[in-house]
Order: structure tokens, then sequence, then C-alpha cells
């Protein structure tokens, strides 16, 4: 299994040096089109750090105007994409 994580999160000194030596790998179109023709599955939070801080008690709140070149991939590659819901 192959995790990505965000660039910014792989440039800090400990944490991104354990993260790349678990195999982490920074989430952009060429590893995620490599490891869709590779068949593996993927878990993707398209919100990112905005959907993060956009958060609210009183009402759900979703980001992902300019997220959405997952979704073309996930066609090119014949994947089934799961959406989920979590609530607390």
């Amino acid at each position: 299994m192959v995790g990505l994580s965000s660039r910014f999160i792989l440039y800090f000194p400990i944490i991104g040096l354990i993260l790349k030596m678990w195999g982490v790998k920074a989430v952009n179109p060429t590893n995620v089109k490599k490891l869709m023709k590779e068949g593996k599955s993927i878990g993707l939070l398209p919100g990112g750090f905005e959907e993060a801080t956009i958060t609210s008690k009183h009402e759900m709140r979703c980001y992902i105007n300019n997220r959405k070149g997952f979704i073309k991939y996930a066609i090119e590659n014949n994947y089934v994409i799961y959406p989920v819901l979590m609530l607390k």
C-alpha cells in the first residue's frame, strides 16, 4: 500500500523524513495516475486544508471546487468512486 500526502507535510524536517521512509509520496497528478495504472486502491480527501478551515458547527460544508481532476483519472482508469461522509 502506498500513502499519499500533501507536499507541504513532506517538507517538515522530522515528520517528512518518517513519512518518506514509510513510502508516503506527494499527492500530484503523476503519482495518482501511476497508482491507478497499477490498479492500487486510493483514498482521497479532496477538500484538503481549505475544507478544514471552513468548518462550522451549524452546517455541513464541502470544498472541492478546484479538486475535480481525480474524477477524470478515475473514469480513465475504470475506477469506482465511493463517496463517504463522516459526521461526529
